[in-house]
């Protein structure tokens, strides 16, 4: 995936964050049990029960973030039985065109069919490779190897922590498949007379500055021996010397401002019911007062 690309793509992915994208969800018939879950010991993994003519897999690109949902699969159940069928994290799916994207299972994903049942959904995956582009929606997969060694444990890392979808899981990848480097990716340009693409978007980039410090804490638990980078988070220093705030910040911001705001009513409320019961009493009592004198 071209540098050009991941700075364009990485608004697109904070917009999302702001805005779920809806893509095909709605157009689904059946997303029942798709959600990642703890695998169930007679589950039976996705390419045993395809390769035992259980179930018939369409495995495609949604059209979906490379890494929030990007693939869309369509089972079908050949038998009289009911089945349970487990997507296991760090599956790899590759594309019929060797020129497109491959991509990485992010969670175990746990699918339950009826007998003769056909289900539907979207599976969140990661990109392998940093220097293609995003999967191409429609574009047919199928399943290959499972991932290995640094990999793999990075995929258990990542499932570990919930972190599917996240901008940092998709860099921590990139950082064992292809030697990404955060600091190499983001410096700044030497000359401020002649700024590039990347300095002048990067204040949007901090508002992701905790998903860098993710990838890093995923790689490290993974003990993987990678690094997104050496020493301090070169974005976080950055977006810090700038008085820019991550995502997570504006959040907890907004959060306390909430509480603040959600107060200042209650005592605006508080003050009214004063007010008005001291206007009851005060009318009460004038009320009462030409009564007393005209006796």
């Amino acid at each position: 995936m071209s540098k050009l690309f991941r700075l364009l793509i990485l608004p697109l992915f904070l917009f999302s964050l702001l805005l779920p994208l809806s893509g095909n969800v709605a157009a689904a018939p059946a997303h029942a049990g798709t959600a990642p879950t703890p695998t169930p010991p007679n589950c039976i993994p996705i390419k045993k029960a395809v390769a035992q003519g259980s179930v018939k897999l369409t495995l495609t690109g949604s059209g979906q973030l490379f890494f929030k949902s990007p693939l869309h699969y369509q089972l079908v159940n050949l038998t009289s039985q009911a089945l349970q069928i487990c997507f296991p994290a760090g599956q790899i799916a590759n594309p019929s065109d060797p020129g497109e994207q491959s991509l990485m299972i992010a969670q175990d994903v746990v699918v339950d069919l009826a007998p003769n049942q056909t289900q539907e959904g979207d599976l969140e995956a990661f990109c392998i490779n940093q220097h293609k582009a995003a999967p191409s929606d429609g574009m047919d997969y199928q399943f290959g190897p499972m991932a290995e060694g640094k990999l793999l444990k990075l995929s258990g890392a990542i499932q570990t922590e919930s972190a599917g979808g996240h901008w940092g899981a998709q860099l921590a990848v990139w950082a064992i498949t292809d030697h990404y480097d955060l600091a190499m990716d983001f410096q700044v340009t030497p000359d401020p007379n002649q700024p590039s693409l990347a300095d002048s978007i990067r204040p949007l980039f901090c508002l992701a500055q905790d998903d860098t410090t993710l990838g890093q804490k995923l790689l490290q638990d993974a003990g993987t021996g990678v690094n997104l980078y050496q020493g301090e988070n070169p974005l976080v220093a950055y977006c810090q010397s700038q008085g820019i705030p991550s995502l997570g910040q504006i959040g907890q911001r907004l959060k306390i401002l909430g509480i603040e705001a959600a107060v200042a009513t209650v005592v605006g409320a508080l003050l009214c019911v004063g007010v008005l019961v001291g206007l009851i009493v005060l009318i009460v009592r004038l009320a009462r007062g030409p009564r007393k004198a005209a006796r």
